[in-house]
């Protein structure tokens, strides 16, 4: 009887701070626009970083989401290293403002290769302002690095509670520097994070994307929604 009570209690406190969990690394999103494949697993990526991304999308094609009369606003992400298993997210600094975070020390990116980390990622990695590192290919830490081309350490996060905390933050630029072709026409990002102007636009604007071009749209809340049941 003991055994079974404490399962019990044990599943519905787990059940809470998963949901807590995922409601705090959601900051407000309306909907996440990335390359086809599984929705969930476009959300996992993208918000929680929990998962790998469905692969990339054009950045001249996002661009025309950006503009799209219906969006309020439109942060790009691009995935694709680490540093000691955090991730390195190339984005731009709007991606601090939906998360409110201010920084303890240094000031935030202002030229490729500079980085703004996470406040776990200083407090485990030990990395410091005006440090060196370099990062490593992959989403897991597999020991092939771009030893060619170091980040610097520019800015370091107070702890939010929230994913922010795990994350390493820098430039889109510095990702394509590493990452991409020359050619602008050829420039990818992992995805879009994107929030309405208007709630009723949750309807007709996923099926725009996903019916109209060669990219999905997906909405954060029902999908982790979705998870949450199937895994209850």
């Amino acid at each position: 009887m003991i055994v079974g009570i404490t399962i019990i209690t044990v599943s519905i406190l787990v059940n809470q701070v998963t949901k807590e969990t995922f409601s705090k690394n959601n900051p407000g999103l309306d909907a996440v626009v990335g390359a086809k494949g599984s929705p969930l697993q476009l959300i996992l990526s993208s918000i929680h970083h929990i998962d790998i991304p469905t692969g990339n999308i054009s950045y001249q094609n996002s661009k025309e989401i950006i503009k799209h009369p219906a969006i309020k606003s439109a942060v790009p992400i691009s995935l694709g290293d680490n540093f000691q298993n955090f991730r390195i997210v190339g984005t731009n600094k709007s991606f601090l403002k939906l998360y409110k975070a201010d920084l303890i020390s240094g000031t935030v990116w202002s030229q490729p290769m500079q980085t703004v980390i996470g406040y776990n990622v200083s407090k485990i990695t030990k990395l410091k302002i005006d440090k060196f590192f370099v990062g490593s290919h992959g989403l897991i830490d597999t020991g092939d690095v771009h030893l060619e081309q170091p980040y610097k350490v520019v800015g370091v996060l107070k702890k939010t509670g929230t994913i922010l905390d795990n994350l390493i933050l820098t430039s889109l630029d510095s990702v394509w520097n590493l990452h991409s072709d020359t050619n602008k026409d050829r420039l990818e990002i992992t995805s879009l994070l994107l929030k309405y102007k208007n709630k009723t636009s949750s309807f007709s604007f996923p099926r725009l994307i996903n019916k109209g071009t060669n990219m999905q749209a997906a909405s954060p809340s029902f999908e982790i929604s979705k998870l949450l049941k199937l895994t209850g």
